[in-house]
């Protein structure tokens, strides 16, 4: 029997703190930023190291995600992969978050 003033817990395994702070972004209406900062900070990983070492994530804005390449020879090829890097991304969001890209 419990104590007065005391709730009763469940027994069930606590809520793990990543996601509850998921689920709170996502009522506040923070997660898809959160997502985006994730996608520019993880760019390296996401593309691999041929691309990472010649491109850099900058920004994403307004479902577009800016990406700063170092040769114009580099952002052509990149366009032609475009539609590849683009199911990438998303599928490491585990959501469509990013719709264009746009190399500079």
């Amino acid at each position: 029997m419990s104590k007065p003033g005391r709730s009763l817990r469940s027994k069930s395994e606590p809520e793990r703190a990543g996601s509850l702070l998921s689920k709170v972004l996502s009522s506040l209406g923070y997660a898809a930023k959160v997502k985006e900062y994730e996608l520019v900070a993880q760019w390296s990983e996401i593309v691999g190291e041929p691309i990472a070492s010649k491109t850099h994530a900058v920004r994403v804005s307004d479902q577009k995600l800016f990406v700063q390449v170092e040769s114009a020879v580099w952002r052509q090829e990149l366009v032609f992969h475009k539609p590849a890097l683009l199911e990438r991304i998303n599928q490491f969001a585990q959501k469509p978050v990013i719709k264009d890209i746009i190399f500079v």
